[in-house]
């Protein structure tokens, strides 16, 4: 989580950037308003601290900039102040701050309320995730369910009769739909004895406490299906009822097969590089080994360290990572050891440190390969010893902890230049896993790609669902540098570009675009002219300017205007 921090008091800044430091946020600090709203405008900030009284600007005046700009964000308004008037925590409130804290306040209770700020991000950053989680699955099913034949059983009266049932309803059953009037509904379906009790309840409640009910019918054929069922009452006859019955087996087997075969912890693809990948994690994972991860930037080493974590003994305990490159040589050495309370300018309390937070589970080292010689010295002794001290202290602290570690350098170079030491690599690889590029399997990039597909319709509600065959082919043909993560990328920005359910060429990123051997699509006339007009309407007319969104010279874009016949003013 980052925090903005903005207060023209030298001393008071410097204080507040030290306890939000300590408490694990990335700070930017300002001493004006102006600048502090400049900062917030070009970054994303989960906690905002403000002094209340600022040269020209005040605080409080940039918070209802803030809370205005914001929009719905999770985000957390502290204002600090030496303001003690009586009405000053409601006025406080009113400008859209979350908390008022009085000056001068201690050391300890600003890192108490920096993490109960903190927690309030992370439970409406959590309460998103759902909310968009759900979203997601219900517009996906209700997708899938748009082509599938939907059963209809009519049943009325106390023992609920049938009155109809529909031909797909027959399928769904196996049962003739000659001789099912009259009979009872319990005795049609075939539900198990657990799965009928809870329809009779379902069909018994009022319609504002129903829900969807899935379940397995048995046919008289012998076979089993998973149908999901929702019960409806007749408006105009009380005693009478509807069951839609949607059919989900192929739904259910295909995700069950998408579950089994192209996921193993969060890790995407069933190529046979990644399934050696998921060998090497089941073979490291249940001895504390320390385990060296290799791999390029953006091909998922944390997700590896994730799930060797899971798959070994310690899965019930922490795990927390650790970015070693986004720390300065102190910071670091204090993060991962632990400070006494006056070891150094700023320490004014007791600190624990990485190794001790995850005591029992498993420490995770990104990017080892950009820590300092003096840092490299204490971590092997950690590893050697079992034994942490923390800054400023001359006593070890006992820690069980397996430690992982990750890199994107070719660590015997880094030995031989004299920038990493050859003890702390030969004791970090005991175990290694080699994530292999994106493009040394390019059969997982159509999995991959359905996959952040499906997350960015969720995140954004556009109605994306698919690639284009040529856009695919673009997809795979394309070497990817930046592997996994530069994927992900690439189709959230198609997402966002696309017009169409389909995710074409001209949607992608510009780099891919013209991938060799891949040709462009041809648009529907209508679908050119709606391109044509929307770019230049974003351009504010301007010719050139809608050229470049449109990925074509200006004279191809006033040939095809001509062409189409456009009017554009």
């Amino acid at each position: 989580m980052r925090a903005l921090i903005v207060d023209d008091d030298d001393d008071m800044r410097a204080l507040l950037a030290l306890v939000a430091t300590g408490a694990g946020l990335e700070v930017d600090t300002f001493s004006t308003a102006e600048a502090g709203w400049d900062a917030f405008q070009t970054a994303a900030y989960d906690l905002v601290v403000l002094d209340w009284m600022l040269p020209v600007t005040d605080g409080l005046a940039l918070c209802r900039r803030v809370r205005a700009a914001a929009a719905g964000r999770p985000l957390v308004i502290l204002v600090v102040t030496a303001r003690a008037g009586a009405g000053d925590l409601n006025t406080v409130l009113e400008a859209g701050a979350d908390d008022y804290i009085a000056k001068p306040t201690a050391p300890d209770v600003l890192a108490v309320r920096m993490t109960v700020a903190m927690a309030a991000v992370g439970a409406a950053r959590a309460r998103a995730a759902a909310e968009a989680a759900l979203r997601q699955s219900r517009e996906g099913l209700a997708r899938v369910l748009d082509h599938l034949p939907t059963g209809t059983v009519v049943f009325e009266g106390e023992e609920g009769r049938v009155a109809f049932m529909s031909r797909a309803a027959a399928d769904l059953v196996a049962t003739p739909t000659a001789g099912v009037a009259g009979q009872r509904w319990r005795d049609v379906l075939g539900l198990a004895g657990a799965d009928s009790e809870r329809l009779e309840r379902l069909v018994a409640a009022a319609p504002d406490d129903r829900e969807r009910l899935r379940a397995k019918i048995q046919r008289a054929d012998g076979t089993c299906r998973d149908v999901a069922i929702d019960v409806f009452d007749d408006p105009h006859h009380a005693a009478r009822h509807y069951l839609a019955l949607n059919d989900e087996t192929e739904v259910s087997d295909l995700r069950r097969a998408l579950s089994d075969a192209t996921t193993f912890h969060g890790l995407v693809g069933d190529s046979a590089a990644m399934r050696a990948v998921h060998d090497q994690i089941r073979d490291v994972a249940p001895l504390d080994w320390t385990v060296l991860i290799e791999g390029e930037t953006g091909t998922g080493k944390e997700l590896v360290a994730r799930a060797i974590h899971r798959e070994s003994r310690r899965a019930g305990k922490p795990f927390v990572a650790v970015n070693c490159a986004s720390l300065s040589v102190s910071l670091l050495q204090s993060q991962l050891f632990g400070h006494r309370r006056g070891a150094f300018t700023g320490a004014t309390a007791d600190q624990p440190g990485f190794f001790e937070a995850a005591h029992g589970g498993t420490l995770f080292l990104d990017e080892i390969g950009d820590i300092s010689i003096e840092v490299q010295v204490n971590l092997l002794r950690a590893l050697e010893q079992g034994e942490i001290t923390r800054v400023g202290e001359s006593h070890a602290r006992r820690v069980d902890v397996r430690v992982i570690t990750a890199t994107h350098r070719h660590l015997p170079t880094e030995v031989e230049r004299g920038t990493f030491r050859a003890d702390l690599m030969y004791r970090i690889r005991v175990a290694r896993v080699m994530i292999p590029p994106l493009r040394e399997r390019p059969g997982d990039i159509a999995v991959l790609a359905a996959r952040f597909l499906a997350q960015a319709r969720g995140a954004t509600g556009r109605d994306v669902h698919s690639f284009s065959a040529p856009a695919m082919s673009a997809l795979t043909a394309y070497r990817w540098p930046g592997n996994v993560r530069e994927l992900r990328a690439a189709i959230e920005h198609s997402v966002i570009r696309a017009r169409a359910p389909v995710v074409g060429v001209a949607d992608l990123p510009a780099e891919l675009q013209g991938v060799a051997g891949v040709p462009r699509e041809a648009s529907a006339p209508d679908d050119e002219r709606l391109r044509i007009v929307d770019a230049v309407r974003r351009a504010g007319g301007n010719r050139t300017t809608a050229a470049r969104l449109l990925g074509v010279s200006r004279a191809t874009l006033y040939r095809r205007i001509a062409e189409l016949g456009l009017e554009l003013g």
